[in-house]
């Protein structure tokens, strides 16, 4: 049976997540309001990506943060959790396994931004190279 599931994953910023789906040449679209997901069920998001057939939604969750938290010091109170069905394979297909294509691309933006802000120099997120490892992410930003 299918059905849509939740990553532990929070996107702070709507407009990175928007350059990051961008870069993998997809489009996020604010006014689709359904994902699409096994037999042509729907599931009611607040923002989607469609793919062929089916779709990868994000539902606006309030931030929880805590001393660890991942989700970046610029979120305004709300974070963007990714929804899926995982059955079809066709979003891990697009997005990597667990969604990490989509994630690096996020935080790549997020440390070019974060480099630009603090006045260090200028950059773009091509400038950023990612290597990933079973359980993290490492950005290098090259200068």
């Amino acid at each position: 049976m299918s059905h849509m599931v939740s990553l532990a994953l929070a996107f702070g910023r709507q407009d990175l997540l928007k350059k990051a789906v961008e870069a993998l040449g997809y489009t996020l679209s604010e006014n689709v309001k359904q994902a699409r997901y096994y037999g042509g069920q729907v599931s009611q998001v607040d923002m989607t990506v469609l793919l062929r057939s089916y779709d990868l939604g994000f539902v606006r969750k309030r931030a929880e943060s805590t001393a660890d938290d991942v989700t970046e010091a610029f979120s305004v109170g709300s974070v963007l959790t990714p929804v899926y069905d995982p059955w079809h394979g066709e979003v891990e297909r697009v997005f990597g396994k667990r969604l990490c294509k989509l994630s690096e691309e996020y935080y790549k933006e997020l440390m070019a931004e974060s480099a630009v802000c603090s006045g260090a120099f200028s950059t773009t997120a091509s400038d950023v190279s990612v290597r990933s490892t079973a359980d993290s992410i490492i950005l290098e930003l090259e200068v």
